[in-house]
């Protein structure tokens, strides 16, 4: 079929949901194909199944999931939060199901809370595309699950730069990560604390690897040497 015009679409103050028209500048809902900025000012509630090409949450404004039903934002390319913005999920609830996929950076000067509500609220995030990509962190990140699942072998590699505050499910004794395909590569100095693989019995596939390259990170052993 035709190519979709590439488009850069803003939410319009005060925000709304992402499936309203009347959210967005122009009256278009974001596809797969746009790029999507969330500004100053605004507040967007992801309420379906939201689709962009790349996602800014600039300073002052909020992106967050709804509080009840699982809902998920499927990002070909980059998200990006700036200094005073924030990415969540909702303050309320006990909604866990939430996702959101990268097919490309995720880069947070702001605050990613994906797991809220005293820990019974949180989003997991899974990294996909075979290509390289970066998740880089000097705001506050507190994550709640992450699944790397690059390309079919361990050469994909996912660089991750632990700066600022990184926490799991608010604190520093859960780990986080699965990996079914690639490198999960730890660099840079910033310190990190936390166990690494998401449970005790965790297994490294043929398909995939564990790179320390972070003399300030700690992989703390979970079972047994």
């Amino acid at each position: 079929g035709p190519a979709v015009p590439r488009a850069s679409i803003t939410c319009a103050a005060p925000g709304g949901s992402w499936s309203s028209t009347s959210t967005w500048t122009g009256g278009v809902v974001p596809t797969s194909a746009d790029d999507v900025t969330i500004t100053s000012g605004c507040s967007v509630t992801i309420d379906t199944a939201a689709t962009a090409l790349n996602v800014t949450v600039a300073n002052g404004g909020t992106l967050q999931y709804e509080d009840t039903t699982a809902r998920s934002l499927t990002v070909g390319a980059n998200v990006s939060v700036d200094t005073g913005g924030v990415f969540q999920t909702a303050a309320t609830g006990t909604q866990t199901g939430h996702t959101l996929s990268v097919g490309g950076n995720l880069v947070n000067l702001g605050t990613v809370d994906f797991s809220t509500n005293s820990d019974t609220a949180g989003a997991s995030i899974t990294f996909t595309d075979a290509s390289n990509a970066t998740l880089s962190n000097s705001g506050t990140l507190d994550l709640r699950t992450v699944t790397l699942n690059k390309g079919t072998t361990s050469s994909s590699v996912l660089d991750f730069l632990p700066g600022g505050t990184v926490t799991v499910q608010g604190a520093n004794t859960a780990g986080f990560l699965t990996i079914t395909n690639g490198t999960f590569k730890i660099s840079g100095s910033g310190a990190l604390t936390n166990p690494v693989l998401a449970t005790a019995g965790y297994t490294i596939p043929a398909t995939g690897g564990l790179w320390l390259n972070d003399a300030n990170a700690t992989v703390v052993g979970q079972n047994g040497s």
